[in-house]
């Protein structure tokens, strides 16, 4: 670590003097010029600086922040740098400066001994005074020849008449303590009561016309407004539809004027009322959402005369409005003898209907069941609750042809069994049923058709680790392990199982297994029916329609059985395509033999 020996200042706080020709304030930041040498000799080079102010030459207190600046350029001794420790750092009294260096870069700092004394320049001398002025100078209101004095420091009383002849003159007060006003003067405000005599009508008082009042006018004849804001407001007019004379009661929330929807409408022509908008054309006309609060049980009921035709109403309790109502629940009930309800949108008619035995219509006036749904003069389709007169707990829906007089009925007998049967509309009976045993799982119907497959097959794994096994591949029960088959791969195999089914495009059409035990798996083997199958016809010449099939050496691949002896047990079906040679698929009618 070289040491860094002298220090010596050469100019210090250049251009804090103040000058009328500066443009703008001159900153806090100051120019500090020194010379460095080291052991003797003006140090040329780089260097990192530290610059803390302190009010003593020795020990005393920091005054601001530490200072650094790095890669300092130095030529000769000489160096410049800028300093900037805040306006308040310099506050008139004393201040030494300490340096602290080392090599740009890195090191430790070296202290440099004595403190720098801070000294002023001349024109910094005229800081405490201005214009050789003191403050106190400065502190006398008499001495202010321009400006304006802040509201605060007036105050006192004045002997003299203060005059405002000035047109821009204005005078800004709650007025308090003048005299000798002339109200024709004033043009603005509100006088008080107690300026107003008792035939005026005043703010805040009651006011008392022991004559009739008569206010003229077509337009806004009469307003009346109280209430915390002034926004309640009663008004009578000529406005509104047609010639007729409308009153209104309106409540407002701002200060506008009548424009826009009124509050209460009084249409004396016919005598209607409007709530809410701008019209009243029937006995009550209501514009926006309407409430009815507070807890339930609460309704709207239209009458017929002074009978009760439709309620509307949210149940408070059991039985409210309706005798299967709870609390909260809504209704809607019609209590006019025989009277129905209807549910519509537009004008063609009701799309739903309920009568006074409480039967539900959809398309239709006069349902004849408890749900009923038509959709043209030939079809319905209703929900009833004895379909068959043998069994009185039977529940279930009809479809009805009104054209050909038959219907499908869907039902849920009370023996826990779901038919499916169709019956003439008079018989009421089940009829030739499917019938579906939800307990036992049983599914019963005298005939069957199955029109997505063409085999009867069953599930199983089959074991084939090492070999693609697809639909059409034929399966030989795999003797080491139980309920499990594998791929055939030796000719006249006896364990031949069946053809995986798939192949060709032909699905399996009946499925049998049993869940949970070795009776399933993942793989359906056709057991009986037609079903494609893999035919390697080199093996033991072409294939013609009707030659019997077994296995051959092909993994998974029949071929013809033309050697008697070894045919017992070991023949899958006949062959119903031909295959002339080659490997293909061949339509096989599966009988095991």
């Amino acid at each position: 670590m070289r040491q860094l020996q002298r220090f010596a200042i050469c100019a210090v706080l250049g251009g804090i003097a103040l000058s009328p020709c500066l443009a703008g304030p001159v900153g806090s930041s100051v120019t500090y010029q020194g010379e460095l040498s080291q052991q003797g000799a003006a140090f040329t080079g780089s260097a990192d600086f530290q610059f803390r102010l302190f009010d003593a030459a020795s020990s005393g207190g920091q005054v601001g922040a530490t200072l650094t600046s790095s890669a300092v350029d130095i030529e000769q001794g000489r160096f410049a740098v800028d300093l900037d420790f805040g306006a308040a750092a310099f506050s008139g009294q004393a201040r030494w400066l300490e340096i602290s260096v080392r090599p740009a870069g890195g090191g430790a700092y070296t202290t440099l001994a004595p403190r720098q004394r801070i000294a002023p320049s001349p024109f910094a001398l005229n800081a405490t005074t201005l214009n050789g002025q003191s403050s106190a100078y400065f502190q006398d209101a008499s001495n202010l020849v321009s400006g304006q004095i802040a509201s605060p420091r007036l105050s006192g009383t004045y002997a003299g008449t203060l005059n405002l002849t000035n047109s821009n003159n204005t005078y800004a007060g709650n007025g308090a303590a003048l005299i000798g006003l002339v109200a024709s003067n004033i043009s603005t405000g509100t006088l008080a009561d107690a300026r107003l005599s008792g035939n005026i009508p005043r703010l805040d008082a009651t006011n008392t016309f022991t004559n009739t009042l008569t206010v003229a006018g077509a337009a806004l004849p009469l307003r009346l407004r109280g209430g915390d804001f002034g926004n309640s407001l009663l008004e009578f007019n000529a406005t509104g539809v047609g010639a007729g004379w409308y009153g209104r009661i309106q409540a407002r929330n701002d200060h506008s004027t009548l424009a826009g929807p009124d509050t209460l409408l009084l249409n004396p022509d016919g005598g209607f009322v409007g709530i809410g908008g701008s019209t009243a054309r029937g006995p009550l006309e209501v514009a926006g959402e309407t409430y009815l609060s507070g807890a339930a049980p609460h309704a709207l009921r239209f009458l017929n005369g002074s009978a009760a035709t439709l309620t509307i109403g949210v149940a408070g309790g059991g039985g409210q409005y309706s005798s299967s109502a709870i609390a909260n629940d809504a209704v809607i009930r019609n209590e006019a003898a025989g009277g129905r309800i209807h549910l519509q949108n537009g004008g063609a008619g009701a799309a739903m209907t309920i009568d006074a035995s409480n039967r539900v219509g959809i398309g239709t006036n006069s349902p004849t069941q408890k749900l009923e749904v038509v959709g043209t003069a030939a079809y319905r389709t209703a929900r009833f609750a004895n379909p068959n007169t043998t069994q009185a707990d039977a529940a279930g829906i009809e479809i009805f042809s009104a054209s050909s007089n038959k219907a499908m009925n869907l039902v849920m007998g009370a023996d826990g069994i779901f038919y499916i049967s169709q019956a003439s509309q008079a018989d009421g009976g089940f009829g030739t049923s499917l019938r579906f045993n939800s307990a036992t799982g049983l599914l019963s119907a005298k005939q069957y058709e199955i029109r997505g497959g063409a085999d009867i097959a069953e599930p199983f794994d089959v074991i084939s680790p090492d070999e693609d096994t697809r639909p059409g591949m034929i399966v030989c029960i795999d003797p080491e392990h139980p309920g499990k088959l594998q791929l055939a791969s030796s000719e006249y195999d006896p364990t031949v199982a069946g053809i995986i089914s798939g192949a060709g495009g032909v699905a399996a059409g009946l499925r049998l297994k049993h869940e949970g035990t070795l009776a399933d798996g993942d793989r359906p083997v056709a057991l009986s029916g037609r079903v494609y199958c893999w035919v390697d016809a080199d093996a033991s010449g072409p294939i013609r329609p009707g030659d019997l099939l077994t296995t051959s050496a092909t993994r998974g691949h029949a071929m013809r059985a033309c050697d008697p002896r070894r045919m017992p047990g070991s023949v899958l079906g006949k062959a119903m395509t031909p295959l002339g040679h080659g490997k293909g698929l061949v339509l096989v009618l599966v009988s095991l033999q």
